[in-house]
């Protein structure tokens, strides 16, 4: 079954919870590498989580009642 970009709890959701693990994966443009536990999240994998993630976490968040898109991070 097909996942979606940024469902970290892997619930079929992208909702608050997995915005906070976003947040807590955040590097900003200037990062001299990614916790191996956020890489998934670093999706031009320039070995930063920064703001052109953030902008596909946003096209995936789908809230908790509503299942996400799997393809939503193409």
């Amino acid at each position: 079954i097909p996942v979606a970009f940024a469902d970290s709890d892997v619930d079929f959701h992208v909702d608050a919870a997995d915005a906070s693990f976003f947040i807590e994966c955040i590097t900003g443009p200037q990062s001299t590498g990614v916790n191996p536990e956020c890489d998934h999240l670093d999706t031009d994998f320039d070995g930063s989580i920064d703001l052109s993630d953030l902008a596909k976490f946003q096209n995936c968040y789908s809230g908790p009642m509503q299942l996400a898109d799997p393809s939503c991070g193409e």
